[in-house]
C-alpha cells in the first residue's frame, strides 16, 4: 500500500510504502505432506521422547535421514510395545505392535549401523 505524507509546515511529499505481513500457520497435517511418516509413527514418536507431534514430526524426518536414524525409530517402536507390555496395557500393546509392523514394512531395520 502507498501512502503520500505532506509535511505541513515545508509542504514536502514523501510516499511511504507499507506491506502487510501475510502470516500462514503450519498445521501437522501440513508437515505430515512434507515428510514420509505417518500419524502414528508421529505419535509414537511424541510418546516415546514425551514431544509435541509437531516436533516430534520433525525429529521423525531427521531421523529417517541415515542408517542410524531408522535404527533409533525401531527402537522406540519396540521399547514402547516392551513398555505397554510390562505395565500389561494390553490394548496399547496390540495398536503399537500394529503400528510397528506397517513401519516395519516401509523401513525394514537396517543390517548394519
Amino acid at each position: 500500500m502507498r501512502t503520500v505524507l505532506v509535511h505541513p509546515i515545508t509542504r514536502t511529499m514523501r510516499i511511504a510504502y507499507s506491506f502487510e505481513e501475510e502470516r500462514t500457520m503450519l498445521t501437522l497435517a501440513d508437515c505430515l505432506d512434507f515428510i514420509d511418516l505417518d500419524r502414528d509413527t508421529i505419535d509414537v514418536i511424541a510418546e516415546h521422547e514425551q514431544l509435541p507431534a509437531m516436533v516430534a514430526a520433525e525429529l521423525g524426518n531427521a531421523l529417517l535421514a541415515d542408517l542410524r536414524g531408522i535404527h533409533r525409530l525401531h527402537q522406540m517402536h519396540r521399547e514402547l510395545i516392551a513398555h505397554a507390555a510390562e505395565h500389561r496395557h494390553l490394548a496399547h500393546e496390540k495398536t503399537l505392535r500394529q503400528i510397528y509392523a506397517r513401519f516395519r514394512r516401509k523401513y525394514p531395520m537396517p543390517r548394519q549401523v
